[in-house]
């Protein structure tokens, strides 16, 4: 591609701030010369080049689809947060199955209404703005260099495994011996714990259990002879 003229495939992976005024009249004018062509289809981004004049080339290339879906696609990717809404109304039932606008020609005629006055140097301007910008950082990633890896899960962010079950099942026994000392304090006659005594023991000997247990993996079980 010369200095003279940058496809839009290109303009749109630069660090630019497409205005949407500048989208509608780039959009409408491919629109126009494939109306006043008879082609089928609507050209691809790398088969439209804007030049620094601020007029538009199209190439040979076309579209598969819907000749209207694949306009407004184009056009939406080009419009920001200040949209308009009308505008936006417009392009989302372009997009949609819909027949709301069933030939190029009546979407043409819909994004009309949003064009600027003297759109070559509304284009004109958009061309000096994206011939000194640089390309977005991203596209670097899509060119080819690895991704950034993943980092790991931490330990307590991983779903329970049979390692943490086993050490669940290992502190089961400490809770058993925890509980029978507990009834067998508060049903003796002659043991020095109270009721209470004997709950607080079970407290501490649970909170012990789950530490041990936390801190260390479950003991491989012995096999028996």
């Amino acid at each position: 591609m010369s200095q003279n003229q940058i496809r839009l495939d290109e303009l749109t992976g630069r660090a630019l701030d497409i205005r949407w005024f500048e989208g509608v009249a780039l959009v409408q004018a491919v629109c126009r010369q494939v109306v006043s062509g008879g082609a089928p289809g609507f050209p691809l981004a790398r088969e439209i080049a804007l030049t620094a004049a601020g007029t538009v080339s199209v190439g040979g290339g076309r579209s598969s689809g819907n000749p209207v879906q694949a306009a407004a696609h184009i056009l939406a990717s080009m419009l920001g947060d200040d949209v308009p809404v009308r505008l936006r109304l417009v392009v989302t039932q372009a997009t949609s199955p819909g027949e709301v606008y069933p030939t190029l020609a009546d979407f043409s005629e819909a994004i009309a209404y949003f064009e600027r006055p003297d759109a070559s140097q509304v284009l004109a301007n958009l061309f000096e703005r994206a011939a000194s910008a640089p390309q977005r950082a991203g596209d670097a990633v899509r060119g080819g260099e690895p991704p950034v890896a993943a980092e790991p899960e931490r330990e307590d962010e991983r779903p329970a495994g049979p390692r943490r079950r086993s050490r669940l099942a290992a502190l089961a026994p400490v809770a058993g011996v925890a509980i029978v000392a507990a009834i067998w304090a508060a049903g003796s006659e002659q043991g020095t714990a109270s009721l209470a005594g004997a709950a607080t023991a079970v407290t501490t000997a649970l909170e012990r259990g789950w530490a041990a247990v936390g801190a260390q993996p479950a003991a491989e079980p012995v096999e028996k002879a």
